[in-house]
């Protein structure tokens, strides 16, 4: 038993507005990343600003899930960033900015590149990503990708995802740090349709609307 608020404390469902808000900071700050890693990619097709749409006026439903219904979760391969040699894979650890990239290193002995699309989760601040680049994980990162038997996610829905979980991060911090078991049990909402599927048409209106989206969107498909 865990004898801290934040293991039963509930959050209440978030309001359109709000994921908006968190889709626009996390979004421009994912673009930032790619500028900072040169893996940005801009072309005529790109724009910074979406172009005019109508965005979802619908309330969507929503239902909690475990994060284990819907995601497979592992743990990346090494630990010490010390050890690892300069190289070329984007390397991503548990900190909280730039989508948890701290340098360029050579993958080590029995690590994997992980593929764009993955979601990471810093186990320390409970920070989510939806990783638009490959890359290689140190063991306090927690990685995220879609069971065989959740179809339909796309690089928005994804993103939206990763929002929704980033959003229930305050259950976690130095002191309750999100290993791979919690965090398999941790609550999160996703949008769903009247028959109970994720509501991925709503997800991706919301994410496709935003700002610097185009952008960031062109990366995952590089």
């Amino acid at each position: 038993m865990e004898l801290v608020p934040e293991v039963y404390l509930t959050q209440p469902l978030p309001t359109q507005e709000s994921i908006r808000s968190a889709l626009q900071k996390s979004i421009r700050n994912s673009f930032a990343y790619l500028v900072k890693i040169n893996r940005a990619t801009i072309t005529t097709n790109a724009r910074a600003t979406p172009p005019p749409r109508i965005q979802p006026l619908w309330s969507p439903r929503w239902k909690q899930f475990l994060a284990e219904d819907i995601f497979n979760i592992e743990r990346g391969h090494f630990h010490s960033i010390a050890d690892l040699d300069p190289g070329h894979f984007v390397t991503i650890s548990r900190i909280s900015d730039d989508n948890g990239f701290v340098g360029f290193y050579d993958m080590p002995y029995g690590a994997k590149e992980w593929p764009a699309g993955t979601i990471t989760v810093s186990t320390v601040t409970g920070d989510a990503f939806a990783q638009p680049h490959p890359f290689i994980a140190t063991d306090n990162v927690v990685m995220c990708t879609p069971k065989a038997g959740v179809n339909g996610f796309t690089p928005a829905s994804l993103t939206f995802a990763a929002q929704m979980l980033d959003m229930v991060k305050w259950r976690y911090s130095y002191g309750r740090q999100c290993y791979q078991g919690r965090f398999a049990k941790t609550e999160f909402p996703l949008p769903i349709t009247e028959d109970g599927g994720l509501d991925h048409a709503y997800m991706e209106a919301m994410v496709t609307g935003t700002p610097y989206w185009s952008l960031v969107e062109a990366a995952f498909q590089n």
